[in-house]
């Protein structure tokens, strides 16, 4: 069943299980060179940037929906979760460095 249909299904109320976790992991892995590339052009810091990138990657897979969607929505997804959890990585940073805690 494509993904398409799978979301037809789910529109029309029926109840299945959703992709197997193997599928899941291999769109996952299409988004992970995007993600990465993301969080390393915001940080600058291979390590910082996989740290980014492992968040943002947990939150995609808490997200039923995004493996519904189209791969150009997911690509928009998965800049936008890279984005989002860069920034909280230079956030907790800047926070370490500067001794700030509010």
């Amino acid at each position: 069943m494509y993904r398409s249909e799978q979301a037809v299904g789910r529109k029309g109320g029926r109840s299945d299980r959703g992709l197997a976790p193997s599928d899941k992991l291999n769109i996952l892995r299409g988004h992970e060179g995007l993600c990465y590339k993301v969080a390393f052009y915001l940080l600058g810091d291979e390590a910082e940037a996989i740290v980014a990138l492992r968040k943002a990657l947990m939150e995609l897979l808490r997200d039923e929906a995004f493996f519904l969607e189209p791969v150009t929505v997911q690509s928009q997804k998965a800049k936008r979760a890279a984005t989002i959890q860069a920034l909280a990585v230079k956030q907790g940073l800047l926070r370490e460095r500067t001794g700030y805690a509010g």
